[in-house]
């Protein structure tokens, strides 16, 4: 769901009429909203376990979508098709092509075997025109690829697979740069993979991209960024670099980083002027004549600008790296969970506190599960207020049917002296059975169902069908209201899903 002027734009797919629904709502200013069109953009389903297909720019829509084409088949006949839906119209969508074939670029001395053929295609839509509008460009290159959208342009990084190369042979590598300004795409010869969308960074102001790649990785494809590994290096790429991407980088261009340590998982981030990276190292302990594996977290905070890189070593596998005002925080852990906070403000980063919730569990791997608001008073966002969705045991007296856990939005405080607090939380209702809707509504897969809210100065916790709104009172979480949205169950056998 995106929020553009004053349209609501709801976007899914449609197993169905396979394909992406683009769904456009007015609303006023009473908030009351009115459904204005639909239309069904042609294309493939899931393509990443991490990224996600659209952006919202301004008021245009950047949808990305990789067409896998064959030898026997016309690519272009393949790519994504904008058309109109009206209610009732079950017929195969048809529409118009969006992708002409002198708005198709190929990576340069990239050689195309006959069983890959990818198209790379972003489209291009005025969210804002009274009639929706796109158009695409595409580039034939590799099928392994990873997929950012900046301010000013959206990058796609192509890579091949070493699983196509005869043994010894270094994977080519391309960067594109495609401007929202409508210019045209211009590359560079690049080497490396980077881990997902997290390894991209655009400084406009000081017109250049920084990357993270590693040595060993297959791009963002579903579960691909997971299995990332290897030789470690941080390139930044100044803009007046991209060419027609004949031309490879020089060494100069990159700066050598430590290397990845164990080979799933990694999750990577750049916070004010640095890079952030971690890594798992596996252990094992006796006790008893017994071996128990466990696993410590290794963060890596390298400086943009040169200086000295600083690694440190915390308790459980690193699950996500964010921004927390000026700092980072890194959370951690299988059966406890761990809030480390990394201050970047000093001369030399430091880890400066540490939280921990005995017996709980993050539940949302996703990077939009977390939110940090920082507080109005504080001028440079160190102090305010962050959720997260964790499962905890359950209170004494649960009632009978219900599991051993419970899911909630902890809610934790960063006071004026860097010191994490835990608030409390809000909690998902108490009951011994949850009606199944059958997925009319919604389906819990991977995107998960739990998130934590800021709105204005507003407290929520999206709980499955509960929405529950909370208030900080007297240095606690307090719980003010709640609304039930479970859908009634509709009659006869319920709808065929697929449950990730």
């Amino acid at each position: 769901m995106l929020v553009s002027s004053d349209r609501v734009i709801v976007i899914g797919y449609s197993y169905g009429r396979g394909g992406t629904e683009i769904n456009r709502f007015l609303m006023d200013a009473a908030g009351r909203l009115t459904f204005e069109d639909s239309h069904h953009l042609r294309s493939s389903d899931y393509y990443s376990s991490r990224n996600y297909a659209s952006r919202l720019v301004g008021e245009e829509l950047v949808v990305y979508t990789p067409v896998a084409t064959g030898p026997s088949a016309d690519p272009l006949e393949m790519t994504p098709r904008l058309s109109r839906w009206r209610s009732g119209d079950d017929d195969e969508p048809g529409g118009m092509r969006l992708l002409r074939a002198e708005e198709v670029y190929r990576a340069p001395g990239f050689d195309v075997p006959s069983h890959i053929w990818t198209i790379h295609t972003v489209i291009r839509c005025d969210l804002s025109a009274p009639e929706l509008t796109c158009r695409a460009t595409g580039i034939l290159g590799p099928d392994s690829r990873n997929f950012y959208v900046a301010p000013t342009a959206v990058y796609v990084w192509m890579s091949e697979s070493r699983w196509n190369l005869p043994r010894g042979t270094e994977p080519e590598a391309w960067l594109y740069r495609i401007p929202l300004d409508g210019g045209a795409p211009q590359a560079a010869a690049t080497r490396g993979v980077p881990i997902d969308q997290f390894s991209f960074r655009e400084d406009a102001d000081d017109g250049l991209i920084n990357v993270m790649v590693v040595s060993d990785g297959d791009g963002e494809g579903m579960w691909g960024g997971e299995g990332a590994r290897g030789e470690a290096a941080l390139l930044r790429l100044p803009f007046e670099r991209f060419g027609d991407g004949e031309d490879p980088l020089e060494e100069e261009d990159y700066r050598i980083l430590p290397a990845l340590e164990g080979s799933w998982g990694a999750q990577n981030r750049f916070v004010g002027r640095h890079l952030i990276y971690s890594s798992a190292i596996h252990y094992e302990r006796s006790h008893d004549d017994e071996a128990t594996p466990y696993e410590e977290g290794r963060l890596t905070v390298a400086p943009l600008d040169g200086g000295p890189v600083v690694r440190f070593t915390i308790p459980g596998r690193i699950g996500r790296i964010e921004q927390m005002g000026p700092d980072a925080l890194a959370v951690s852990g299988d059966e406890d969970v761990f809030f480390t906070t990394i201050e970047l403000q000093t001369p030399r980063p430091t880890l400066s506190d540490q939280f921990v919730m005995i017996g709980s569990e993050e539940t949302e791997s996703r990077s939009h599960a977390f939110y940090y608001r920082p507080d109005p008073s504080s001028p440079d966002g160190a102090q305010g207020v962050l959720g997260l969705p964790v499962t905890r045991p359950l209170p004494p007296g649960r009632p009978i049917g219900m599991r051993g856990s419970l899911e909630t939005i902890t809610y934790l405080r960063r006071d004026p002296a860097g010191r994490l607090r835990e608030l409390g939380s809000l909690d998902a209702g108490l009951v011994a059975e949850r009606v199944d809707d059958g997925c009319v509504a919604s389906c819990v897969d991977w995107y998960g169902d739990a998130r934590p809210i800021f709105l204005g100065g507003r407290i929520f916790a999206l709980l499955g069908y509960e929405v529950v709104e909370g208030r900080e009172r007297a240095g606690r979480m307090r719980e003010l209201r709640r609304i039930d949205m479970t859908p009634p169950t509709p009659p006869g056998p319920r709808p065929y899903y697929l449950d990730y």
